[in-house]
């Protein structure tokens, strides 16, 4: 079955905003790609960047150095929740994501829903407007139905189906007898009863009720980075491009390729992933070296500690990031093309209060940054040090009071921040 891939956008209008500050804007906490912090009042937004007032004074940050915004203070209201979430099901999008809702009719080749956070109401008798939110099949990877009924394993056969989704080629998750079982066929219509499938030549007709969840065959796909999630008060995440903004809503364009007016305080943060961002894990380095007094070497380990652990700085758990152990090095030829080194450094939690060591960051064999000594006792610190011009960068951690016992240190969300665009090095 030939299926397209929606494009998808996200877009806050402009709703009134014109550089000027806005009163009754939300708490927000802006940090920006070099790991700086602002927090203030959310003012609204134009197609290049966030407004927040800060101490009566408005200012702007580029959407290019964006990292995140958070939300504080914000609580959904009651008239724009769900009403009945025993009958909620979540929704992953082919483009990452996942919104919860409830189906509301059955459609072809499409999902009709109510969302969570308050997208898609039903019709009201007053404006005779069709409600719900219209997901077509193409712009989904799979629908999570679960259930108490759901045996052992069905959320592992979900999600390895939906990690390895054929062409054209939909699954319908099914438990009869307590058994798991699958169906694979051509999804034609759902709806909050039952669907139809095209199955061994043949349209068939099933309910909801003896399935655990469906994935979605791939269709046409699309390489474009959207460049924003936004977290849902509900936990939902949307994924999307932001392009303007008012104090107190955001109108996005999603994957479904539907426009929805979200109010923030159904909003809880927006997470950018810039292009100006490159993750030294993602890179491969150029030369790596490590020594041991009391211990074997212990070679760098990316996305993990030092121990093949999460790295934990902090009580934070960091998706990205490098962990070593005294003594390394750790080498990435970067050719010049990057302005900023960003990471927070630290002693990993799994070995506080031990540990004993020295960051060190060098630039085409130049010392550019010395961290001292840092201990297990020591909070993680936020380092940006500038790279301007270097061609070679070298991340060294060297033993200090202890010899190298327990010196699990945790280059965390290491990154390369590129300058802005325009501007040359």
């Amino acid at each position: 079955m030939l299926r397209r891939m929606v494009v998808l956008t996200v877009l806050f209008v402009m709703g009134g905003f014109c550089g000027t500050i806005m009163a009754g804007g939300p708490r927000v906490e802006v940090e920006r790609i070099d790991g700086s912090r602002v927090r203030g009042v959310f003012a609204g937004a134009t197609e290049s960047g966030v407004s927040v007032v800060v101490d009566g004074v408005s200012s702007e940050t580029s959407f290019h150095a964006l990292r995140s915004l958070r939300f504080s203070g914000m609580k959904l209201p009651a008239d724009r929740r769900v009403r009945d979430r025993d009958r909620q099901q979540a929704f992953y999008f082919d483009a990452g994501g996942h919104v919860s809702g409830t189906m509301l009719r059955e459609a072809d080749e499409a999902i009709v829903a109510e969302l969570s956070f308050g997208g898609g109401r039903e019709k009201k008798e007053d404006d005779g407007v069709e409600g719900g939110v219209t997901m077509p099949f193409s712009s989904l990877s799979g629908i999570w139905f679960g259930g108490e009924k759901t045996p052992v394993g069905g959320r592992a056969m979900f999600d390895e189906f939906r990690a390895n989704r054929l062409a054209g080629k939909d699954i319908l998750i099914t438990v009869r007898d307590g058994q798991l079982g699958n169906i694979r066929g051509g999804l034609l219509g759902l709806g909050p009863k039952g669907g139809r499938i095209w199955y061994n030549r043949k349209e068939r007709r099933f309910k909801l009720d003896q399935v655990v969840a469906i994935v979605f065959g791939t269709g046409v796909s699309d390489d474009r980075s959207w460049g924003s999630k936004l977290e849902m008060a509900d936990g939902s995440l949307l994924p999307g491009r932001i392009l303007g903004g008012s104090a107190d809503r955001v109108e996005v364009e999603t994957p479904f390729a539907e426009h929805l007016s979200i109010p923030l305080d159904g909003v809880r943060g927006i997470h950018f992933d810039s292009d100006r961002v490159a993750y030294l894990s993602e890179m491969t380095p150029v030369r790596q070296e490590a020594t041991g007094l009391l211990l074997d070497p212990m070679a760098a380990k990316f996305d993990l500690n030092a121990a093949n652990g999460p790295l934990v700085l902090d009580g934070k758990l960091y998706a990205r990031g490098i962990g070593s152990h005294s003594r390394s090095e750790i080498e990435f030829a970067i050719g010049g093309d990057y302005e900023t080194f960003a990471a927070m450094i630290g002693i990993d939690d799994s070995v506080r209060p031990h540990g004993s060591v020295v960051f060190k960051v060098l630039g085409d064999g130049a010392e550019l940054f010395d961290s001292g000594t840092v201990t297990g006792g020591t909070r993680g610190q936020l380092i940006r040090v500038d790279i301007r011009g270097v061609r070679r960068l070298t991340l060294l951690v060297e033993m200090a009071d202890a010899m190298e016992l327990g010196d699990q240190a945790d280059w965390c969300d290491a990154r390369l921040i590129r300058p802005a665009p325009g501007v040359e090095q």
